[in-house]
């Protein structure tokens, strides 16, 4: 959840890459002889513990309160895969 405006969007995508490169050398990315797959996606675990994965917000009137800019950005690093979104309301 961040401003939805391009350029700090393209800023945003920037930074993941900088952050964690698609092609650097990771731990995860070999042969995984406790289950017998090969990982090859470190990058996007990566990319996903810095964006993080909830988001919080208050309801008022029925409604969700937000920033007037503010946007919810689902994000797929490992993709094109098909997730689940869960919404859950606590309170009154």
């Amino acid at each position: 959840m961040t401003e939805g405006i391009e350029c700090l969007e393209r800023d945003v995508l920037a930074h993941l890459e900088h952050l964690a490169p698609e092609d650097a050398s990771y731990w995860h990315n070999r042969y995984l002889d406790f289950d017998g797959r090969l990982g090859f996606n470190a990058h996007a675990h990566l990319r996903s513990v810095l964006s993080g994965y909830f988001a919080m917000f208050p309801i008022a009137d029925g409604r969700v309160v937000r920033g007037g800019r503010q946007r919810v950005y689902f994000a797929e690093y490992d993709g094109p895969l098909s997730r689940e979104v869960v919404i859950q309301v606590l309170g009154e």
